[in-house]
């Protein structure tokens, strides 16, 4: 009877050794190898994978040796391991806390754009090039947190009006002649925007004919005049005739409107095209292209010349 208690008993401690388990069983979350320890799946942590793994992105400042290597909530934050998701410190926002916010969320008054939105910025292309904000105020906003607003603005009262003070800018498009051919205009469209004295930035629609119609200049002022809030009530453009070549074309804009006198901000000239799903305003990139004759063969063979014809100077100036 002794010798059968004792076999039972040897049998039940094999048979638990034989089905030992890892802690909480991986937890749902991993895979129980050798030894009982559990191999936890992707974005799960810790001797039972019970513990969530936080966002990773370039650290703000891990060391010295290696500042911006890829680190948990990039060192910026706190990862809460129920959840996976990090508690970023103040002044840093995103999963991972991979961007820095916004002073005061820029005060209801103006958007939160990454340093590369700029066009001063746009080739920067740095570790923390979509990592930095900045705050773009609206019109009548200004401040490192668009908290601040401009007064009102008006000449000065014993200035003497007349024609000698009307602003006169210059718009201004080239292209390279390289290729010698004779230049047929493929899209000819370009917006202008105006910056008003409260900075704000208009842009006007896409303005077509550029090139070919002979109304150009009515064009322009047709689309500079429609900009909302009579921001330019009226204006004269006027296309330079005796500079015009194939190549080459260049209008003079007077801002004749007692609402403009005195010094205007300058013009801004896009011709890159906005083609983009969700682009505004839309337009198709100003080009040209030539067809020229090869050398030693019959008139009907001909080369095509496309990108070397592309706008190479844009300009809008006082």
């Amino acid at each position: 009877m002794r010798a059968a208690v004792l076999f039972v008993v040897v049998a039940a401690l094999a048979l638990g050794v034989a089905t030992a388990r890892c802690p909480n069983g991986c937890s749902g979350h991993g895979n129980c190898g050798r030894y009982d320890k559990c191999a936890c799946w992707a974005n799960w942590q810790g001797n039972d994978c019970s513990l969530r793994t936080c966002a990773y992105d370039h650290s703000w400042a891990r060391n010295y040796h290696d500042p911006h290597y890829y680190s948990e909530c990039s060192d910026k934050g706190i990862c809460d391991r129920a959840t996976g998701l990090c508690d970023c410190f103040d002044q840093y926002e995103g999963r991972g806390c991979t961007r820095s916010s916004c002073p005061n969320g820029c005060s209801g008054h103006g958007k939160c754009r990454f340093v590369t939105d700029y066009s001063l910025a746009s080739s920067y292309a740095g570790w923390d090039a979509e990592k930095i904000q900045v705050c773009e105020c609206d019109g009548g906003y200004y401040g490192p947190d668009c908290s601040q607003r401009y007064c009102p603005r008006g000449d000065d009262p014993m200035t003497v009006c007349n024609t000698n003070n009307l602003e006169i800018q210059s718009i201004t498009i080239a292209y390279d002649d390289d290729d010698g051919g004779v230049p047929q205009t493929n899209y000819d469209e370009m917006v202008l925007s105006f910056t008003d004295p409260q900075g704000e930035v208009w842009y006007t629609q896409a303005i077509a004919g550029t090139w070919t119609d002979a109304d150009s200049a009515a064009n322009i002022v047709a689309a500079l005049e429609a900009l909302p809030n009579h921001v330019i009530p009226s204006v004269s453009v006027k296309l330079d005739t005796a500079t015009a070549t194939d190549y080459l074309k260049t209008w003079t804009v007077t801002w004749d409107n007692p609402r403009n006198i005195g010094d205007q901000n300058t013009l801004g000239c896009h011709i890159a095209g906005c083609t983009s799903k969700g682009c505004q305003p839309y337009y198709l990139q100003h080009r040209q292209f030539a067809k020229t004759t090869v050398a030693g063969t019959a008139s009907d063979v001909t080369i095509t010349s496309d990108s070397l014809f592309e706008a190479r100077d844009s300009s809008a100036g006082a």
